[in-house]
């Protein structure tokens, strides 16, 4: 087992995480109101990458509140990332209190397993979290399966959660570990209105441990 409470995302000019509780999610895929409810019901937290750090419960009740306010009077469903740019500067912490995990993934090899390749699926028509088959051997294994979204716009998160052991999920611009959690971890969906394309991996998987994403 690599680690359980802490995480860290290579932010690369993109933003966005937070999270919540699995059993409390009904809708296809992440929204902001996902993200705002589970939040201020103590559930989830918002991942800064500015500051490289899982914000607590204040900071993330602060982050939604900037964006709320940053909103107030517009009838767009959109988050501008402009806006979302801001509200993580505003938020961050001076000092960032997570750990350096990169020393818990050594550098991929893919001898044996590669990243996969095919078709990705769309997580806005999951009725509820896409939960993946259980993981075990050693070295690094791979998701069979990629992941996007088809609108950005109402769905600018993906849902990302990790049991009994970390994962990785690499979109094509940055990668973000998942720590071993009961709530789901937010990152972005897109960068500038093009949907990424995700994929997990792991490292010596604790036996039985999944991934989860919506």
């Amino acid at each position: 087992m690599k680690f359980k409470l802490s995480s860290k995302i290579l932010f690369l000019g993109v933003i966005g995480l937070s999270g919540l509780i699995v059993g409390t999610v009904n809708v296809n895929a992440a929204s902001f109101e996902d993200m705002k409810e589970h939040v201020e019901a103590g559930e989830g937290q918002v991942y800064n990458p500015i500051s490289n750090e899982i914000m607590d419960e204040e900071k993330s009740l602060e982050y939604v509140q900037y964006i709320e306010e940053a909103l107030e009077g517009s009838n767009s469903e959109e988050i501008p990332e402009e806006i979302q740019i801001e509200a993580f500067i505003e938020t961050k912490s001076e000092e960032s209190p997570q750990s350096n995990v990169d020393d818990m993934f050594p550098p991929i090899l893919t001898r044996g397993t590669t990243p996969p390749t095919g078709t990705p699926r769309i997580v806005d028509d999951f009725v509820k979290p896409y939960e993946s088959n259980p993981f075990s051997g050693s070295g690094w294994h791979f998701s069979g399966l990629r992941f996007t979204v088809r609108n950005v716009k109402l769905n600018p998160y993906f849902g990302i959660r990790a049991h009994l052991d970390s994962f990785k999920f690499f979109n094509g611009m940055h990668d973000v570990v998942a720590p071993v959690s009961n709530n789901f971890t937010y990152t972005v969906s897109n960068f500038r209105g093009t949907p990424f394309i995700g994929y997990f991996a792991t490292w010596n998987p604790v036996t039985n441990s999944r991934y989860h994403i919506y």
